[in-house]
Protein backbone atom coordinates (compact mmCIF):
# COMPACT_ATOMS: atom_id res chain seq x y z
CA UNK A 1 0.00 0.00 0.00
CA UNK A 2 1.41 3.48 -0.90
CA UNK A 3 0.33 6.78 0.95
CA UNK A 4 0.79 10.47 1.15
CA UNK A 5 1.22 12.47 4.55
CA UNK A 6 1.94 15.68 5.87
CA UNK A 7 5.01 15.26 8.36
CA UNK A 8 2.80 15.25 11.79
CA UNK A 9 0.72 12.55 10.41
CA UNK A 10 2.79 10.13 8.09
CA UNK A 11 4.71 8.81 11.45
CA UNK A 12 1.25 7.89 13.35
CA UNK A 13 1.06 4.61 14.36
CA UNK A 14 -2.44 4.12 13.84
CA UNK A 15 -1.93 5.15 10.77
CA UNK A 16 -3.62 2.99 7.48
CA UNK A 17 -3.87 0.02 9.74
CA UNK A 18 -6.98 -0.92 8.18
CA UNK A 19 -6.50 -0.05 4.53
CA UNK A 20 -4.30 -2.85 3.42
CA UNK A 21 -5.55 -4.09 -0.17
CA UNK A 22 -3.91 -6.64 -1.88
CA UNK A 23 -1.55 -5.93 -4.84
CA UNK A 24 -4.31 -7.38 -7.52
CA UNK A 25 -1.22 -7.58 -10.56
CA UNK A 26 0.57 -10.18 -7.87
CA UNK A 27 -0.66 -13.89 -7.78
CA UNK A 28 -1.09 -15.75 -4.68
CA UNK A 29 1.04 -18.20 -4.79
CA UNK A 30 4.57 -17.48 -6.02
CA UNK A 31 6.79 -20.53 -7.00
CA UNK A 32 10.33 -20.63 -6.15
CA UNK A 33 11.45 -20.79 -9.79
CA UNK A 34 9.06 -17.83 -11.15
CA UNK A 35 10.46 -14.52 -12.90
CA UNK A 36 10.37 -11.79 -11.23
CA UNK A 37 7.50 -9.84 -10.99
CA UNK A 38 7.08 -6.15 -11.03
CA UNK A 39 4.45 -4.58 -8.93
CA UNK A 40 3.53 -0.75 -8.28
CA UNK A 41 0.72 1.70 -6.66
CA UNK A 42 -0.82 4.49 -8.43
CA UNK A 43 -0.93 7.29 -6.24
CA UNK A 44 -2.86 9.33 -9.38
CA UNK A 45 -1.80 12.58 -10.70
CA UNK A 46 -4.43 13.22 -13.17
CA UNK A 47 -6.46 16.02 -11.78
CA UNK A 48 -5.91 19.57 -9.82
CA UNK A 49 -5.98 18.55 -6.78
CA UNK A 50 -3.71 15.50 -7.16
CA UNK A 51 -0.98 18.19 -8.91
CA UNK A 52 -1.69 19.83 -5.92
CA UNK A 53 -0.38 17.09 -3.61
CA UNK A 54 2.54 16.32 -5.88
CA UNK A 55 3.71 19.75 -5.61
CA UNK A 56 3.27 19.19 -1.87
CA UNK A 57 5.60 16.17 -2.02
CA UNK A 58 8.19 18.09 -4.33
CA UNK A 59 8.50 21.30 -1.52
CA UNK A 60 9.06 18.23 0.86
CA UNK A 61 5.66 19.26 3.06
CA UNK A 62 3.86 15.76 2.58
CA UNK A 63 5.61 12.25 2.29
CA UNK A 64 5.40 9.01 0.34
CA UNK A 65 5.46 5.86 2.17
CA UNK A 66 4.87 2.58 1.87
CA UNK A 67 3.33 -0.91 3.73
CA UNK A 68 2.45 -3.88 3.55
CA UNK A 69 3.95 -7.14 4.75
CA UNK A 70 4.58 -10.66 2.84
CA UNK A 71 3.90 -14.25 4.24
CA UNK A 72 5.88 -17.60 2.31
CA UNK A 73 6.49 -20.51 3.29
CA UNK A 74 10.45 -21.37 3.19
CA UNK A 75 12.60 -24.42 1.71
CA UNK A 76 12.12 -26.09 5.41
CA UNK A 77 8.59 -26.14 5.39
CA UNK A 78 8.65 -23.19 7.53
CA UNK A 79 6.01 -20.03 7.62
CA UNK A 80 7.74 -16.74 7.89
CA UNK A 81 6.52 -13.48 7.47
CA UNK A 82 7.80 -10.34 6.77
CA UNK A 83 6.45 -6.98 7.61
CA UNK A 84 7.56 -3.46 6.43
CA UNK A 85 7.06 0.27 6.81
CA UNK A 86 8.95 3.33 5.05
CA UNK A 87 8.33 7.04 4.09
CA UNK A 88 10.89 8.00 0.97
CA UNK A 89 13.39 10.74 2.81
CA UNK A 90 16.30 12.72 1.62
CA UNK A 91 19.16 12.70 3.62
CA UNK A 92 20.27 16.75 2.50
CA UNK A 93 16.70 17.28 4.78
CA UNK A 94 14.99 18.59 2.05
CA UNK A 95 12.69 15.68 1.10
CA UNK A 96 11.24 15.31 -2.55
CA UNK A 97 10.87 13.24 -5.23
CA UNK A 98 13.56 14.88 -7.19
CA UNK A 99 16.56 14.84 -4.92
CA UNK A 100 16.48 10.47 -5.95
CA UNK A 101 20.16 10.62 -5.54
CA UNK A 102 20.25 11.74 -1.79
CA UNK A 103 17.15 9.91 -1.17
CA UNK A 104 16.00 6.41 0.21
CA UNK A 105 13.35 4.37 1.75
CA UNK A 106 13.50 4.89 5.68
CA UNK A 107 11.66 2.34 8.54
CA UNK A 108 8.77 4.38 10.28
CA UNK A 109 6.32 3.55 12.40
CA UNK A 110 6.51 0.70 15.52
CA UNK A 111 8.72 -1.79 15.73
CA UNK A 112 5.96 -4.53 14.70
CA UNK A 113 5.50 -2.61 11.76
CA UNK A 114 8.98 -3.40 10.48
CA UNK A 115 9.77 -7.37 11.67
CA UNK A 116 10.36 -10.86 10.33
CA UNK A 117 10.50 -14.44 11.08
Amino acid sequence: MAYVYSEEIIEQADLADGGMLPIHSLPPVVRANSSPSNCYAFLGFDNDADNLLLSEIKAGRFFVGIRGFIKYRDVFDRERETFFRHVWRSSHGIPGLEDFEHAEWVKSGRPEENRET
